[in-house]
């Protein structure tokens, strides 16, 4: 449907305050050797050792243990300089979720401190229930009415006199928490996590009343 002339698009970002509900983690690892047997023996070494260490975490870091996964898998690899194939690679990974986000930054810190293992940053689940749209969308229309009657008054016109006859929400943003953050003031070396917000881009559509 083609937008009318008079009609006026006006964008805004809605924000409201929300909390982390939990945190997803992924660990990575690779093994080579010229034999595949052997590559994939010693990533087994790995996955034994992650397992204990998971376990151990498990109550201190709420870990859903049912939502565990493991895939692992033997590739040839090549050699970069010759473009040969060499021997094998055994490729390792592990996500799970972590429930109490507190702990889940030590057992972030913890990971990273395993030798020959790959741990990213968790990325961190947003509360996007119901009522924390609702105030992201509220925050939105209010912040699209101020501007359009700024921008009214600035030209000599009335915003009184338009209405909002669509919209439209984009969720691109709607459930994408922030990572990890550093803030010198913080303990245990600085690492925490930045505000948990909800955002909802959001476009109104103005129109003179009839």
């Amino acid at each position: 449907m083609k937008i009318p002339p008079d009609d006026i698009r006006i964008q805004v970002q809605g924000t409201a305050a929300t909390q982390y509900t939990g945190a997803n983690f992924t660990i990575q690892a690779s093994r080579f050797d010229k034999v595949g047997s052997v590559a994939m023996d010693r990533i087994v070494e790995v996955a034994t050792h992650i397992r204990t260490f998971l376990a151990e975490w498990t109550d201190r870091a709420a870990i859903d243990t049912k939502g565990i996964q493991v895939v692992s898998k033997l590739g040839l690899h090549q050699n970069r300089q010759s473009y040969e194939y060499d021997g094998y690679t055994a490729d390792y990974t592990c996500t799970f979720l972590c429930k109490n986000i507190v702990e889940g930054i030590a057992l972030h810190r913890a990971l990273t401190q395993i030798d020959g293992v790959t741990a990213p940053s968790p990325v961190f689940i947003l509360d996007d229930s119901r009522h924390v749209q609702k105030l992201a969308f509220q925050d939105a229309v209010q912040k699209a009415m101020e501007r359009f009657a700024d921008q009214c008054a600035a030209l000599g016109k009335k915003a009184t006199d338009h209405v909002i006859v669509n919209w439209g929400v984009s969720e691109r943003e709607a459930a994408v928490g922030k990572l990890m953050s550093y803030d010198p003031t913080e303990e245990d070396g600085g690492v925490g996590l930045g505000r948990a917000i909800l955002k909802l881009e959001v476009t109104f559509v103005f129109r003179l009343k009839e």
